[in-house]
């Protein structure tokens, strides 16, 4: 009953339901006569549904009291669907993505239909139909899907001597797909769920994998003739890359469609700044959107580029309308307003990032200092003082220390599923615990405190000044509240009164599954559920981090009289470089570089900063009364460029990492 009215439920709006997942079951498995019965009830179809139901209920109770009788019975060979011809066995495998006696159903219907290329087209697409199918229909979860295209790509592997022998290789004609993650972007698991989901629909799917190069992209689908290029990225660096891409392929003359996505990408994104350098680019918001979106262009090329045209002025009007609105509730202030000459500082000319502490000359006022603070309401008595937090020196922590903070809600987002799926909850909570007997998860940790304030120069650019000479530029936003992460420290210019953090984890496994990096592997099961358990266990390590700080806050001998009344008052926010309230991900090296020793976390980086191990995580760590994540969306390009200047950043750096920012206004 649960599985059938959520079914319904789903197709009419639901969006969370709170349920036991023991007792959920793909909905095409319910058996007829009782989904019927089931139905009847639920959606109250006449007065006699409900004894109806009674009347199924108790012979199933009997059926399963005679099955209790009859356990120690034999099961004769042709039982649990062997009687079945292969055709349906094979169809059967794929939706259950168990392949038992997949060689010998794959060679019988060979043997029937006399080509390799015949079952592939034949049963074994109708599978993957089927699986498609019950996919977009919510009658099947991601989990499923990944184990059936294991079962594809292992009956494709039986028959590829059949095919070459025969010459027949050449005879599939599905539409052919080139997908990658961008050049400098390391993380791939939404672009791997894309892929199955793609080829569970009918599509030939290239896979580039990660940090792949905009001309690679293009001279792999100018070889194989691709009828789509698709796309990924997870860090807003990514964006640039999507840029760049788009205008490669307008000077190319292009007209292949090319769908992007990730968690950095976004329809209004598509819209405003890659449609006008690319006519022909479209967003897709996750798996099953995008495998419709590629359907519907093959439907109808011309309506579907119509229909997202449409969709796309659309958000480009909202857009400048937004933004004009935004442009006038902004106040004019040192910093907004844009510079009435050009002033070097508002030029990018020096060559490299550094993560060591910046020498840029730096202009404070004690006045500047007390308006910020004033405006904003934080006062000195809001800020903790002295050495609250303790460090922790970089090492590894028990992953058994971590479970109580491990999220499964999280680890179901990473899987992209809203519901709980028992099977894969199941498998992961065995996989888990597996690596923790066998001491092959490891989760190295570092976190390190130092006194620091915060201080306002010439230009109105906002710093984070610290004891050890450390100076990091911080972004504010220009509407709303006005925040910055510096309004988190005092703005004081006589003393470091409060203190900044710095932390970064990283967790990595001695499975083999982190060995290889070939497309095929990263998109099985066990490697992609392995990846959801690490990239889980860095954010519970984080909580572990949370905990840990309030207790010490609790405990503490550090507070005088004034400051007493903060312990159960202060909040700790952890924002992390790339995110929203800390946009410039090149600030990752500069939190390594203040962790002593933290080349023992075996973090690296690309050269847009994405993090190897990709189960990394990188951030400040602020205590303060009003402490938040202060969001940070878009900014006047005149203030991205003041930034830029501090932050040593090339012409082209500005672009990758501030580009995403800047709203084009002030100039």
């Amino acid at each position: 009953m649960h599985s059938a009215f959520l079914y319904h439920a789903r197709n009419a709006g639901l969006d969370m339901g709170i349920v036991n997942p023991s007792m959920l079951q793909i909905y095409d498995d319910i058996e007829p006569e009782m989904l019927q019965r089931v139905e009847d009830v639920i959606l109250d179809r006449d007065e006699e549904a409900t004894d109806r139901l009674i009347a199924k209920a108790q012979q199933v109770a009997e059926a399963v009291s005679a099955a209790k009788q009859a356990a120690t019975t034999p099961v004769s060979p042709g039982s649990d669907g062997a009687s079945a011809g292969a055709r349906e066995r094979l169809v059967q495998a794929l939706v259950k993505g168990k392949g038992d006696s997949l060689r010998e159903d794959v060679m019988e219907m060979l043997a029937e239909l006399g080509g390799a290329v015949d079952v592939i087209e034949g049963p074994l697409m109708d599978g993957m139909k089927r699986v498609g199918e019950y996919f977009g229909d919510g009658r099947m979860f991601l989990p499923q899907v990944i184990k059936s295209a294991k079962i594809m790509r292992d009956a494709v592997e039986i028959l590829k001597p059949y095919m070459e022998s025969s010459g027949d290789a050449s005879a599939l004609a599905r539409p052919r797909v080139v997908i990658a993650t961008v050049k400098g972007d390391v993380h791939d698991i939404g672009k791997n769920i894309t892929a199955i989901v793609l080829s569970c629909n009918g599509f030939d799917v290239t896979d580039l994998g990660v940090m792949v190069p905009k001309e690679t992209i293009l001279a792999k689908a100018e070889e194989i003739k691709a009828d789509f290029i698709a796309v990924s990225g997870l860090i807003t660096p990514s964006l640039y890359q999507m840029e760049e891409l788009c205008r490669e392929m307008s000077s190319r003359g292009m007209a292949t469609p090319l769908f992007v996505g990730g968690a950095t990408a976004s329809a209004l994104h598509t819209a405003v700044k890659l449609a006008p350098l690319y006519d022909h680019v479209y967003y897709g918001s996750d798996a099953s959107d995008s495998a419709v979106k590629f359907k519907s262009y093959m439907i109808d090329a011309e309506a579907f580029e119509v229909e997202q045209h449409a969709i796309q002025q659309k958000l480009r009007q909202q857009y400048s309308a937004a933004s004009a609105a935004r442009s006038a509730s902004v106040a004019p202030t040192a910093l907004t307003e844009a510079p009435s000459d050009s002033s070097t500082a508002s030029t990018v000319t020096t060559p490299e990032v550094s993560a060591a502490p910046s020498a840029a000359p730096v202009a404070s006022t004690s006045s500047a200092a007390s308006s910020v603070a004033s405006a904003l309401g934080f006062s000195a008595d809001t800020f903790l003082r002295g050495k609250v937090f303790s460090d922790f020196p970089v090492g590894e922590i028990s992953p058994e220390e971590l479970l109580q903070y491990f999220d499964w809600k999280m680890f179901n987002a990473v899987w992209g599923i809203k519901t709980e799926d028992s099977s894969l909850r199941a498998d992961a909570e065995h996989m888990l615990r597996h690596l923790i007997d066998e001491n092959a998860l490891h989760v190295r940790l570092g976190l390190h405190f130092e006194m620091a304030r915060s201080e306002r120069d010439a230009d109105g650019l906002d710093w984070i000044v610290t004891e050890t000479g450390r100076r990091l530029p911080m972004l504010r936003q220009t509407s709303g509240k006005r925040l910055s992460l510096a309004d988190f420290l005092p703005f004081d210019e006589s003393a470091f009164p409060s203190q900044l953090g710095y932390f970064a984890v990283a967790v990595t496994s001695d499975s083999g599954h982190d060995s290889c990096n070939c497309p095929e592997c990263k998109m099985d099961y066990e490697p992609m559920l392995l990846r959801s358990i690490k990239v889980t266990l860095a954010e519970a390590a984080s909580s572990w981090v949370d905990a840990r700080l309030k207790a010490e806050l609790r405990s503490s001998d550090e507070f005088d009289a004034a400051n007493r009344a903060l312990k159960d008052k202060v909040k700790i926010v952890k924002p992390a470089a790339g995110y929203s309230s800390c946009p410039d991900h090149s600030l990752k090296a500069d939190i390594l570089a203040a962790i002593p020793d933290s080349e023992q976390l075996g973090i690296g980086f690309t050269e847009t900063f994405a993090m190897t191990p990709d189960a990394s995580i990188c951030a400040f760590v602020f205590a303060h009364p009003d402490a938040s994540y202060p969001d940070i969306r878009e900014l006047p390009e005149h203030i991205l460029k003041l930034y830029a200047a501090a932050r040593h950043f090339t012409e082209e750096q500005f672009r990758i990492f501030l580009g995403h920012l800047c709203s084009g206004s002030g100039e």
